[in-house]
C-alpha cells in the first residue's frame, strides 16, 4: 500500500483500488515477485486491527514481440576481406606497406552499418541485402587504382559521410546518416521508435546478418544511386551496379609503377617499419 498514488484514510489504510501498467522485457526468463503488506491501523483506531481487511489481486498478460537485438561482441564474418595498401618511395619503388584480412565487424561497425540500411532502403528486405552487400563489397576495396588506402573499417565512411563540403553539402558515401530517420534511431533513440519503424529496423539486421552469414556471392552491388544508369537493376528504390566498381590487390595481379613496369603483388618488398614488417617479425 505505500506504492499506492492516493493519500491513506484516516485509519491508516485505502478503499480498494486499483492500477496497472505495461512494461517490454527482452527476451529471457524472468521470476516475478508481488509483495503484499497489510496497513497498520493508527491511532484511535489501533483497536480496531481485527477489522482490518487485506485484499490482494493481480493477473499477468503477456504478449510475444520481436525486439531490437543488437550483437554485443564481434560478429565473424563468413567471407573474410583482403584489404591492401601499396606505396611508393623516393626513387618510385614500390612496397607493400600493409597488408590483412578483415574477418569480422565490431558490434559498433554492425549498429552503424544497419542504422544506415535501415535510413536508406526501401521496406522491401532484397534492397536491405543489396545495400548490406555494397557495404561490405566496399570494405578494403579500391573505386579505380591499387594504391588507395583503404578503408579499414566501414565506420571511417559512416562518419566521413557526416561532414560536409565547403559548399555546404554532405559528402558522398553514406548520406542516409544526414536524415531524419537515422537519427531516429541513432544511439538511444530505437528505442523509442514506432512499432513500423521498429519491424523496418528489426528487418535491417535481420538483412545484414543474413549477407555476413552467407557472403556477398549473390550481390556483387559495389555503389548504388536514386536514377538509373546503364546496365543497373533496380531494387526497392535503388539502382544497383552491377558491374564492378572496386578492386582488391586479388583483382590486381599485376600493378605498374610510376615507370609503367608491371610489379607482381605477391613480389612486392614489404616496407621498412611497416604494420606488416612487424607483425612479421
Amino acid at each position: 500500500m505505500k506504492n499506492v498514488d492516493d493519500v491513506p484514510g484516516p485509519r491508516g489504510g485505502h478503499a480498494l483500488w486499483s492500477k496497472h501498467g505495461n512494461v517490454a522485457l527482452p527476451p529471457g526468463e524472468y521470476i516475478i515477485y508481488v509483495y503484499h503488506e497489510n496497513a497498520t491501523y493508527v491511532d484511535a483506531y489501533a483497536d480496531k486491527a481485527k477489522y482490518n481487511i487485506s485484499k490482494c489481486e493481480f493477473a499477468i498478460n503477456a504478449t510475444k514481440e520481436r525486439f531490437v537485438v543488437w550483437p554485443t561482441s564481434p560478429v565473424v564474418l563468413s567471407n573474410p576481406i583482403t584489404w591492401y595498401y601499396a606505396i611508393q618511395d623516393s626513387s618510385a619503388k614500390l612496397y607493400k606497406f600493409n597488408t590483412g584480412t578483415i574477418s569480422e565487424l565490431s558490434a559498433e561497425e554492425f549498429g552503424e552499418m544497419a542504422r544506415v540500411i535501415f535510413a536508406e532502403a526501401s521496406n522491401e528486405y532484397e534492397d536491405m541485402k543489396a545495400i548490406a552487400a555494397v557495404m561490405l563489397n566496399r570494405l578494403g576495396n579500391s573505386p579505380s587504382m591499387p594504391f588507395r588506402n583503404p578503408v579499414l573499417s566501414i565506420l571511417d565512411e559512416i562518419n566521413a559521410s557526416r561532414k560536409t563540403t565547403t559548399n555546404n553539402n554532405p559528402k558522398k558515401y553514406w548520406v542516409g546518416v544526414n536524415n531524419a530517420q537515422y537519427k531516429s534511431v541513432q544511439g538511444e533513440n530505437y528505442m523509442n521508435i514506432d512499432p513500423p519503424s521498429k519491424d523496418k529496423l528489426i528487418k535491417s539486421i535481420d538483412a545484414l546478418h543474413e549477407i555476413i552469414r552467407s557472403g556477398t556471392a549473390n550481390y556483387p552491388y559495389t555503389y548504388y544511386n536514386q536514377q538509373a544508369e546503364p546496365g543497373d537493376v533496380k531494387i526497392g528504390v535503388h539502382y544497383f551496379k552491377t558491374i564492378k566498381q572496386y578492386h582488391t590487390c586479388t583483382d590486381l595481379s599485376q600493378l605498374k609503377d610510376s615507370k609503367g613496369v608491371l610489379q607482381e603483388w605477391d613480389k612486392l618488398p614489404i616496407a621498412p617499419n611497416s604494420p606488416l614488417e612487424k607483425s612479421q617479425e
